[in-house]
């Protein structure tokens, strides 16, 4: 089985993979989260090696002679320069085909750490690397006890994330979040990838990251300071926000910018612990604009009466709410 998905990730590496391969091998990708870490580090090392696309030799490879023939008719260099890029080339598919299915599978064995927020927290963790993250409520994050000797300092992400992290050019910082998978060098970015919203958000605070659907060969997407992309149903959307807002929630702040009340309600829930109950109605129309600063519950839900003309009710850890002037 091996050899075949090696195969596979040839075939995406090179541009050349089918829909079968394709399908294939997002399904063993998909299947197991040590899969993805492979595919992340066969493809640095193919980055790293510098490769170019094999040529196409006229010459049917059943028919070579491989008999020592008299110096009247030499090879041409042309054919010798061919030939040597193509053993170049296998040499380092064989290198990293050892690394990845060989000396690779030790990092199988490596000690991974799971970290989370739970609701109501916000969570400050300092990583093997120094590097430092910020959880907000709800939130799992999981990485290697220790990044020595790894060719990636790879995060798996659940939820919403701030980063500071420590410079290391030699060793690329990587944050698989579901859809996304943004990689850094040395920078502070949020990325907010929540299982249970449909969009995934990577945001810029300083330095430069580059983003692109998890699995995908294609060409990763730059992103500067104030810079926000979004991923929704395939999509990209890049747009410029205040640099200021990409940590604010780590200090105490609420910002909703048209922002669906479904989704308004998810984050009040998390944020203060408490279960929304809607009833039957239905706020998918409805959307909030609305700045909070370190205000409590009480406040939040008074500004929905008021802007929305949205009732609440408060029992123990439960809000019942009613109306709503935009259904």
């Amino acid at each position: 089985m091996e050899d075949i998905i090696w195969t596979y990730i040839i075939k995406r590496l090179t541009n050349t993979e089918t829909a079968a391969s394709r399908q294939l091998l997002d399904d063993w990708l998909s299947s197991d989260e040590r899969h993805l870490q492979q595919y992340h580090e066969a493809r640095m090392l193919w980055e790293l090696t510098a490769m170019v696309p094999p040529e196409t030799v006229e010459t049917d490879p059943g028919r070579l002679n491989l008999e020592v023939t008299p110096d009247l008719n030499p090879v041409k260099p042309v054919v010798f320069w061919k030939y040597g890029m193509a053993a170049t080339l296998i040499g380092a598919l064989l290198f990293i085909a050892f690394y990845f299915f060989g000396a690779g599978t030790q990092n199988q064995k490596d000690e991974w750490v799971v970290r989370k927020a739970e609701a109501g927290q916000v969570l400050e963790l300092r990583l093997p690397d120094s590097s430092r993250v910020w959880l907000n409520a709800e939130t799992e994050i999981r990485f290697l006890k220790d990044f020595t000797g790894e060719k990636l300092r790879l995060i798996k992400l659940r939820g919403e994330a701030y980063f500071e992290v420590k410079h290391d050019s030699r060793q690329p910082f990587v944050v698989n979040s579901g859809a996304l998978s943004t990689t850094v060098y040395g920078t502070s970015f949020n990325v907010r990838a929540y299982p249970t919203e449909s969009e995934s958000q990577v945001s810029v605070n300083t330095g430069k990251v580059g983003v692109q659907a998890t699995g995908s060969n294609t060409e990763a997407l730059m992103l500067l300071p104030s810079d926000q992309l979004s991923y929704k149903e395939g999509k990209f959307t890049k747009h410029k926000i205040n640099v200021a807002d990409v940590d604010s929630w780590t200090m105490g702040e609420l910002i909703f910018e048209q922002t669906p009340m479904p989704e308004v309600f998810a984050m009040l829930s998390r944020k203060y612990k408490v279960k929304i109950e809607s009833g039957n109605q239905n706020y998918n129309a409805c959307k909030l604009s609305a700045r909070f600063n370190k205000q409590p519950l009480s406040v939040v839900l008074k500004t929905l009466n008021i802007s929305m003309n949205i009732s609440s009710k408060q029992i123990a850890d439960t809000i019942y709410l009613k109306g709503g002037n935009c259904m």
